[in-house]
């Protein structure tokens, strides 16, 4: 055994240099001087802000520093040539990150959601046309005739007597187209009894309906009344009448004003069409009266405190008269004084 060798060193241990041999020490001016010869770049300073992660910083101070030695017992050393103390604290990091984002994730579906399905078709809603309407057909208006047509025929209706106190006879009376209204009343009074004195004529057309006003003032004459002035003004119903004095019959009519129709507009066209034309009214007469003899004036029936209109005729002691009762409401139109007293009476 050789002598010179220490006996606890190992026989791979290497000897010792001679000092003859040249040992270089790499410094940084030479490793700097080297690249310079190479033809690198030659390194410069640069000033380098570091920014540090809090929590990093915590756990790798908490943790262990590696030891580049081998051994195992100080539970520290490199994995694959990575120090172990920064890997787990990387990896304690992983968990927060992970449960950051399922959070966020849970509370911002539900809210993307419930903003697409309320707000955006809102943004987005399509502009509706309307509703196409539909057309309306429009009859043509009809022409109006230029001449005076005959009015058209009135609507069915039941007749309802004006008067109060019931008259002494009523009976049909049917016009025809041989006589006048007047002596058409006459001739059905001859019928009734000889005490009846005051008779209600139930006025009937040729088909036995009840005769509308329009009607029988269009049989009568009164050209002044026009239908459309009389359908507008009063109602469709009228009440004749005819008072029997001795051998004498005076034949009358009462017109109703239509509700809404004030009299006091009403009676200045009355008086108008009725005092312009009074010979219309001759066929209201039982028998001819002659031509109007004068103009109208006012005068009064006894017991009565309002004023009527009257004027003569040419035939003695023929007379026309009209006048308005019951508030103005009723107009009436007569042939004789008695018989407008007498009609008076009863309304």
């Amino acid at each position: 055994m050789d002598e010179s060798r220490s006996p606890y060193s190992g026989p791979s241990v290497p000897r010792v240099p001679s000092s003859s041999a040249e040992v270089t020490i790499r410094t940084m001016a030479s490793d700097t001087e080297s690249l310079g010869k190479g033809g690198g770049a030659l390194p410069t300073g640069e000033r380098v802000s570091l920014k540090t992660d809090k929590a990093n910083v915590t756990a790798q101070q908490s943790t262990p520093l590696p030891s580049f030695g081998t051994s195992s017992s100080s539970g520290s050393g490199s994995i694959g040539g990575q120090p172990v103390g920064t890997v787990v604290a990387e990896t304690a990091e992983a968990p927060r990150s992970k449960k950051l984002l399922i959070i966020l994730l849970a509370i911002g579906i539900p809210v993307l959601f419930l903003v697409g399905f309320f707000l955006l078709p809102s943004l987005f809603v399509q502009p509706t046309a309307p509703p196409a309407q539909k057309p309306v057909a429009t009859l043509p208006t009809p022409a109006q005739p230029t001449s005076t047509a005959p009015a058209a025929p009135s609507a069915r209706f039941f007749h309802n007597s004006f008067f109060s106190v019931k008259p002494d006879a009523s009976f049909p009376v049917q016009l025809s187209g041989t006589s006048t209204v007047g002596a058409a009343l006459a001739f059905a009074m001859k019928t009734a009894a000889p005490t009846s004195t005051f008779v209600e004529p139930l006025m009937q057309d040729q088909n036995g309906n009840a005769l509308a006003l329009s009607d029988f003032l269009s049989a009568v004459g009164a050209s002044t009344l026009d239908p459309q002035f009389v359908s507008s003004t009063f109602s469709v119903d009228p009440t004749v009448f005819v008072y029997r004095e001795q051998k004498n019959f005076y034949p009358g009519i009462i017109l109703k004003l239509l509700p809404g129709k004030i009299p006091v507009v009403v009676q200045p066209s009355i008086q108008l069409k009725i005092e312009g034309a009074p010979g219309g009214f001759a066929n209201l007469f039982a028998i001819s009266p002659g031509e109007p003899s004068g103009s109208f004036k006012s005068d009064q029936i006894v017991g009565d405190p309002d004023l009527v209109r009257v004027v003569n005729f040419s035939a003695s002691s023929t007379v026309l008269i009209y006048g308005w009762y019951k508030n103005n409401a009723y107009l009436m139109i007569a042939t004789s004084k008695a018989a407008v007293a007498a009609a008076m009476a009863r309304l």
